[in-house]
């Protein structure tokens, strides 16, 4: 027998049970009050933008799945590649809980973040950065990337020291002032790759963030890093557990060196046609 409804707003009138006519009573009570004090359109937004973001990420996932299918990586670059992608795929099973921390610090939130750090004054994280990560603020997104850092532990270490290139502005002014055998701790977070064109893109980058110091392409000797493969040379396992995590799946290859890590200059040419500040840096237990 069908039961009446006393939802004004309901667009059926009656239900099977009275269960479900209460149910739809209480929401009616709920969407009467909305109406009332204004906020029934912000409500509604909210739902109608979580269930777009929801729907789009079962059809990321579902195409996931599909590619997937057959999936095998692709062999490394290099044996310095080949050691580091160990590396990596060691620390980030370690790291599987972090994912969308290690995501968010490196694919939005590294420049505002170290900013912060470097700096250390206060500085506002942008609001793209807010939005795709869901932190409100640097803080917040320092503690996300302290807390992996933690989890990680012993594993930063890399299974054998490596050579990577940063291309960077930040560090220039520090740089000049420094002389061969100088130590010194920097606060913030470094990122660099095994491959040049990618310290060659990230050079470029930066100089159109801050054209107020001079480009510098360094040379970083590393011993202690987390190290993400390239895409398509991460194994089936990693990928499964990587690509369902938005932030990290969007990371390309790169070392994330943690912050406040001593640093040893080895070298510093500044004299160069380009006009490129060419470092040379050891990273110190």
């Amino acid at each position: 027998m069908l039961v009446l409804c006393d939802n004004a707003a309901c667009r059926s009138g009656r239900h099977w049970t009275r269960r479900q006519a209460d149910e739809c009573y209480s929401r009616g009570l709920i969407y009467e009050q909305e109406l009332l004090d204004g906020t029934f359109d912000d409500r509604w937004r909210a739902e109608q933008q979580h269930d777009f973001e929801r729907r789009m990420e079962a059809v990321r996932l579902k195409n996931l799945a599909s590619e997937l299918d057959g999936y095998q990586p692709e062999a490394a670059w290099s044996p310095a590649g080949e050691r580091a992608n160990e590396s990596g795929e060691r620390q980030l099973r370690a790291l599987r809980d972090h994912l969308h921390a290690i995501g968010s610090l490196s694919f939005v939130g590294a420049y505002d973040v170290n900013l912060q750090l470097r700096t250390g004054r206060p500085h506002p994280l942008n609001g793209m950065a807010a939005d795709i990560c869901g932190a409100s603020s640097c803080d917040v997104l320092i503690a996300w990337a302290t807390d992996a850092f933690a989890a990680l532990g012993d594993e930063v270490q890399l299974d054998v020291p490596v050579q990577a290139l940063r291309g960077d502005t930040t560090l220039t002014h520090d740089l000049l002032n420094r002389s061969p055998g100088d130590e010194f701790v920097d606060p913030g977070y470094v990122f660099a790759s095994l491959a040049r064109s990618t310290a060659d893109f990230h050079l470029e980058r930066a100089q159109e963030l801050d054209d107020t110091h001079r480009p510098a392409l360094v040379t970083l000797n590393l011993h202690a890093a987390l190290y993400i493969p390239p895409l398509d040379q991460r194994s089936r396992e990693l990928r499964e557990i990587g690509d369902a995590v938005w932030t990290f799946s969007r990371m390309a290859e790169q070392f994330i060196v943690p912050a406040g890590s001593r640093w040893r200059v080895n070298s510093v040419t500044t004299s160069s046609p380009d006009g490129i500040v060419r470092a040379d840096l050891t990273q110190l237990p």
